[in-house]
């Protein structure tokens, strides 16, 4: 008799193999998200608050991080709102601290980004274009 010919009677062979198909399936998109999607980081505690200058040239500036916003007030009291995009960290040399590349995006969806070492040990950030001005974090009023 020929296995071929349509005999009425389902294979049941078949139909386990297309649920063989359809788990593997599920199974290589379930491991894809699951271990290859990266949970959202964050910026660690010590780096979200107020930062202040001490040099002349900054005088009325300050900036502002937090976990959702990128905040610079010039010396113009003029006050820039940044949404936080995302952000990369690198460790340095000689556990001098972090470089974070901040990502931000302005009200027009303009992308920026600011390059910033933070050392937690002396707690103190700097831009990587001027490593010679230090910002310190200040304490706000209870």
């Amino acid at each position: 008799m020929n296995d071929s010919a349509d005999t009425g009677c389902p294979r049941p062979w078949r139909y386990i193999a297309l649920l063989y198909i359809a788990a593997t399936i599920y199974i290589v998109i379930s491991y894809f998200f699951i271990f290859t999607t990266k949970a959202p980081q964050q910026l660690p505690e010590g780096i979200l608050g107020e930062w202040r200058s001490n040099d002349p040239r900054y005088q009325n500036c300050f900036m502002t991080i937090s976990t959702n916003s990128f905040i610079i007030g010039g010396a113009d009291w003029n006050i820039n709102s940044y949404g936080l995009k995302s952000f990369t960290e690198e460790a340095l040399d000689n556990d001098k601290g972090r470089l974070y590349i901040v990502r931000y995006e302005d009200k027009n969806g303009l992308e920026l980004e600011s390059r910033i070492y933070y050392n937690a040990k002396a707690g103190v950030l700097s831009y990587k274009n001027q490593r010679d001005v230090i910002w310190r974090k200040i304490k706000k009023n209870d």
